[in-house]
């Protein structure tokens, strides 16, 4: 079955690697997770079309270094470490205390592209932007956030998760 990368697809892709300088195949599970790297690595003319500025695609896996395992893409000029990539790969593996796991903060999460997610006691949910932060908490660890409930007014103190804010 040849996979076809679409336009909108192509263009998101290239916003994200244009932004951060990697992409996962949990960001954009369009192909198998163990040929996501090599796809878009055939596909960098049609991510150029679409707005990718970046230099050379290289593949990457966390697979090997940690529990929460990925594949994916990287900008080879923007030299990212494995500990950045391997920071990203836990915050998003979903289980609870992954933020506190992760060891980024709340300016870490703007850099990933990523948001934050509570729950309050009456089980309204609440997603945060991580840019609305002020610069001062911005400083804090991602588990320190906190958001106030717009449906009932609560103050929350602790995510339980992040968001892409793609």
């Amino acid at each position: 079955m040849k996979i076809v990368l679409d336009k909108k697809t192509a263009s998101d892709i290239a916003s994200v690697l244009n932004k951060r300088g990697f992409v996962t195949h949990d960001d954009f599970p369009i192909c198998s997770d163990n040929d996501f790297g090599d796809f878009l690595k055939s596909k960098v003319i049609t991510l150029r079309t679409n707005g990718y500025k970046g230099g050379r695609l290289k593949t990457w896996s966390t697979s090997f270094r940690q529990h929460y395992w990925t594949y994916g893409v990287m900008d080879e000029s923007q030299n990212l470490k494995n500990e950045w990539l391997d920071a990203y790969t836990t915050v998003t593996g979903g289980e609870d205390g992954c933020l506190s796991l992760s060891g980024l903060s709340i300016n870490d999460l703007i850099k990933l592209l990523l948001g934050l997610t509570f729950h309050c006691s009456n089980g309204h949910e609440i997603r945060i932007d991580s840019n609305l932060y002020s610069y001062k908490d911005r400083e804090k660890p991602g588990d320190q956030a906190y958001a106030k409930c717009s449906s009932c007014g609560e103050h929350v103190s602790k995510p339980i998760d992040v968001y892409r804010l793609f």
